[in-house]
């Protein structure tokens, strides 16, 4: 009874987690006829699940034909949308990891750049001479403000660009697994994250019919090992009862011939009495 419980909850565990992944999977704003009817969907896919299972001998071949295209049809719809949900969970911490990266790309080279005009700035004014000193000090003075501009920046880009690294290895922590398997698997971080939502989209429904199935076997094996209890209770019941009247005639048996002994001793002794009283009669 636990086993057949246990069952029936994990393959409607599936469905519902199924279904509630293919409408968010299918749509972004959920509205409530939508939901309704996903709901009555799958559980018209249960239905017929368990109608083919348990009544396929009984059941004519037209409704076979109609039936069995349906239950694939209605699983590929929920399947599509568990593989559209899984995918966008999937793609959020991917994305947010590439983002994280291409910042910090654009960053680094912001600072490159920003360097290289700062050493060619102060290459243009080194090479006056020395002796130049006017010349020197306009040079200077015309590229002041866009000097200090750039140190400005670059103190900023010193303390940015480790907080970025810092925050791509922190979110590197929480995507590991998916990183680890892009890496071992030698595949980017996308086709991994559909690979894997793919991997689970062939278990989910799938699954949660075998279960239903599996429960309704367990079912019905239940229903016929009481059936087949019963049959032997009353087997059993019906030789206790044999048994019983078996002994009551016995004993009846021992009644009667207790009783007819007796009998049979008067019916002796009468005799034995008229047989002296006739000798008597005949003796003079």
């Amino acid at each position: 009874m636990f086993v057949n419980l246990l069952v029936f909850v994990a393959a409607l565990t599936l469905e519902v987690l199924g279904a509630y992944m293919a409408v968010v999977g299918l749509s972004s704003k959920s509205s409530v006829l939508l939901v309704v009817l996903a709901i009555s969907l799958d559980f018209a896919k249960i239905v017929i699940a368990s109608v083919l299972y348990k009544y396929w001998k009984e059941l004519n071949w037209l409704f076979k034909i109609y039936l069995i295209p349906t239950l694939l049809f209605l699983m590929s719809i929920t399947s599509y949308g568990s593989y559209a949900y899984l995918l966008q969970e999937f793609s959020k911490t991917t994305l947010k990891q590439e983002q994280i990266i291409s910042k910090l790309e654009s960053l680094e080279k912001e600072s490159a750049k920003l360097l290289a005009r700062k050493q060619d700035i102060d290459q243009q004014i080194s090479t006056v001479s020395p002796t130049y000193v006017t010349q020197k000090k306009r040079l200077t003075d015309m590229f002041s403000k866009e000097l200090n501009g750039i140190n400005e920046r670059l103190g900023e880009l010193d303390k940015t660009i480790p907080e970025t690294k810092e925050l791509m290895l922190k979110n590197q922590t929480e995507t590991g697994t998916l990183m680890s398997l892009a890496k071992s698997w030698g595949t980017t971080p996308d086709q991994t994250a559909k690979i894997l939502a793919l991997m689970m989209v062939l278990v989910i429904d799938p699954l949660a019919i075998i279960l239903l199935m599996v429960g309704t076997f367990l079912a019905e094996r239940r229903k016929e090992e009481k059936l087949r209890k019963n049959e032997l209770k009353i087997q059993a019941d019906l030789l206790k009862q044999k048994e019983i009247m078996h002994k009551d005639s016995k004993l009846e048996e021992k009644e009667h011939n207790i009783v007819e002994k007796p009998m049979e001793q008067e019916k002796v002794e009468k005799k034995t009495k008229k047989v002296n009283s006739e000798q008597d009669k005949t003796i003079p």
